[in-house]
């Protein structure tokens, strides 16, 4: 097999591309086809937005993000993301959903096996971490929760009796009829596992976050907030809903997805990964020189070292930071 000297940088603790369910993933494909060293002198980097490394580092470097941020092509060769993108054969659209076969699976298959029991669950979900997120997020719970019980799991706004988060964010939302799926921010293309995943589990989503997620999903199959005027206008559909089993129902056999065939979901996302596999043997077949994409010239040059500089700004003023905040602690226990 063809030796390949891979770093994944910013996907978990020291590299350990374990912590990260794409890179786990993205290492899972490559070592079907190459026998893969990590190392921290690579001829490619996967970097992302945490990544602090890669372009201090040479060689060739794949940009792949599950969060709403644009590959820089000035300092990536290639890029995987959410982006409506059409960049020669840099860049490859692959949500971050499609890399849990799982969720892909049942949510392609979600509109099947629907009964009557599915209408007589407790009212809706909520399950989050981040409470730094966009507020309609906070606003959505309050208004439906002033309706009825809205269950929270998560960290935020947990209202659990015992304060204990959920193990499994599928068992939780499919006990539901409604879950709540807000993502980060709205940006067109950026539509994350959150939408995926109550799919899934067999709930009628209330989603707010991509301007243009019926490029994707069916309209038919989800409460789109961008739709509606208010919060208030969401929660007068949803009573709707929720008090007409009938009309309930039918949502739910609405498939998730724009694009169904008569392939069962779990075979959709089995292609899905295989497209993945493919984009990633065609960098890796290449020769390694014939791999660079990015400028490499007298301007792509001056913007690395610019990106360089900053970088350094960035590692000065973190460890002056630090220095001052260990200062006043060391001040605080000597008044101890």
């Amino acid at each position: 097999m063809k030796k390949i000297k891979v770093l994944f940088d910013g996907f978990g603790r020291d590299g350990n591309f374990r912590d990260r369910e794409e890179s786990r993933v993205i290492m899972e494909l490559l070592q079907k086809h190459y026998d893969v060293e990590l190392t921290q002198s690579p001829d490619y980097i996967f970097c992302n937005v945490d990544s602090s490394q890669y372009y201090k580092l040479d060689g060739v470097r794949i940009f792949c993000t599950i969060e709403a941020i644009c590959p820089d092509f000035n300092l990536c060769d290639y890029g995987i993301g959410f982006e409506y993108l059409s960049y020669g054969d840099r860049y490859f659209r692959f949500p971050n959903f499609y890399y849990n076969q799982d969720i892909t699976g049942r949510m392609a298959d979600k509109h099947k096996n629907i009964t009557k029991d599915l209408a007589e669950r407790d009212f809706c979900s909520f399950v989050y971490s981040n409470a730094k997120a966009e507020p309609v997020r906070g606003e959505l719970f309050e208004v439906m929760n002033s309706y009825r019980r809205v269950d929270s799991g998560g960290k935020y706004l947990n209202n659990s009796v015992d304060g204990q988060l959920v193990k499994s964010k599928f068992d939780f939302e499919k006990t539901h009829k409604f879950s709540i799926a807000c993502e980060n921010a709205s940006h067109p293309g950026y539509h994350t596992e959150k939408l995926a995943e109550a799919f899934a589990a067999k709930t009628v989503p209330i989603y707010w976050g991509d301007p243009e997620v019926c490029k994707v999903f069916n309209s038919k199959a989800f409460i789109n907030c961008s739709d509606y005027s208010s919060t208030e206008e969401v929660l007068k559909r949803v009573i709707y809903l929720d008090n007409n089993p009938q009309e309930y129902l039918a949502m739910l056999r609405e498939p998730a997805l724009l694009d169904v065939s008569a392939k069962c979901g779990w075979k959709f996302a089995e292609e899905k990964l295989e497209e993945l596999e493919k984009y990633l043997v065609y960098i890796f077949e290449q020769p390694l020189e014939n791999a660079y994409r990015r400028n490499r010239g007298f301007w792509g040059k001056q913007y690395l070292q610019a990106k360089r500089n900053e970088g350094r700004i960035i590692e000065k003023y973190n460890m002056l930071y630090e220095m001052k905040a260990l200062h006043i602690l060391k001040k605080i226990k000597k008044g101890i």
